[in-house]
């Protein structure tokens, strides 16, 4: 995730260890591989802020693994953790630099009937 985060434009990449801390004390993370290759992730916490929302703290795929469906796979399955962690909300942020991301988040939240 590290790595990769490196990768993206736009998307903040943080120390190995906030990556590794997320996941094993706070949320939960996805990885999506392509022939073996980290080809995306997504990192997903509670809002401690609003019980009812579950936060997409990070995500990206990688640059060549674009426009194959895995962006929305691992939104969806990121917002499925949400609902078994008892929650009915997803956001987000979007970086400066990341607003190219937007159409593929308008997009799931069409695809779920989210307003």
């Amino acid at each position: 995730m590290h790595e990769l985060a490196g990768k993206i434009n736009g998307l903040d990449q943080n120390k190995p260890y906030a990556y590794w801390n997320a996941i094993t004390n706070i949320g939960v993370g996805h990885i999506a591989e392509v022939d073996g290759h980290v080809a995306g992730f997504t990192v997903a916490h509670p809002n401690f802020n609003d019980h009812n929302e579950w936060f997409l703290w990070q995500g990206g795929v990688g640059e060549e693994y674009r426009r194959l469906g895995i962006a929305s796979e691992l939104i969806r399955a990121a917002s499925i953790d949400g609902v078994h962690h008892g929650k009915n909300k997803l956001a987000l942020t979007i970086a400066k630099g990341n607003e190219s991301s937007l159409p593929t988040f308008q997009s799931f939240a069409e695809s779920i009937g989210a307003p």
